[in-house]
């Protein structure tokens, strides 16, 4: 888990509700330098969220910079400081 990405999250003010709880999820699921193997799977289980809501929102992230995806179920969080 990271604590510092947790709380980068949760200062995020301009953030969609399903996207900031999947950047929760994540950043529960990432290393200190930000990075998560958690998978569609297993964010679904942690969110509550549709299979479809997941994909869409991740998707999502990826366009807005606050993640990278780059292979896999291997992502990096790009949350500003």
């Amino acid at each position: 888990m990271s604590v510092r990405h947790l709380a980068l999250v949760a200062d995020l003010l301009d953030v969609p509700p399903t996207s900031k709880l999947m950047l929760f999820a994540m950043a529960a699921n990432a290393d200190s330098r930000g990075w998560t193997t958690i998978g569609n799977g297993p964010l679904r289980k942690a969110t509550g969220l549709s299979e479809r809501t997941v994909r869409d929102t991740l998707k999502k992230l990826r366009e807005d910079g606050y993640i990278e995806r780059t292979s896999g179920s291997l992502a990096k969080l790009k949350i500003p400081a």
